[in-house]
């Protein structure tokens, strides 16, 4: 397994010149992840050979995963006095994710006979599109 660390930045925000008052787009990454890992056995991994009674055995797992998730943001605000304004952001949340896992095993008898098991990479993937709001519990979401 290994593991990088790196600076992004999480904030993008600016200001479009479109409206006389109170224009703002913003985006934030909220999540960033690309995982990577792999294990191999073969002292001990007897017990885990398509043989029973195995003498030698070796096993392989490997996971892979990407995550990603961005909110975009455009905002609308408006001064109301010296010291109270009043402001409208609606945010656009957008998660990406794929993962893949998958097993080979093999193993060899104290006869000579051999076995090999590759199990079939399990892999999905989802794109969720949700809008976000200020009150607790309200999103409007969807998924595919």
């Amino acid at each position: 397994m290994t593991s990088t660390l790196a600076a992004v930045p999480s904030l993008i925000a600016g200001e479009i010149p479109v409206l006389k008052r109170g224009r703002l787009y913003s985006y934030l990454t909220r999540q960033q992840v690309d995982l990577d890992m792999e294990k191999r056995v073969t002292l001990g991994a007897e017990a885990t050979s398509p043989l029973p009674n195995a003498t030698f055995a070796a096993l392989e797992l490997q996971y892979r995963q990407n995550v990603s998730e961005g909110w975009y943001g455009l905002t609308w605000a408006r001064r109301l006095g010296s010291s109270l304004g009043i402001g409208v952001t609606p945010e656009l949340a957008v998660r990406s994710q794929h993962t893949t896992a998958s097993l080979f095993a093999m193993g060899e008898g104290a006869g000579g006979q051999q076995a090999v098991l590759c199990g079939p990479a399990a892999t999905s993937s989802l794109l969720h599109w949700r809008l976000l709001d200020a009150a607790p519990g309200s999103t409007a979401s969807a998924t595919r």
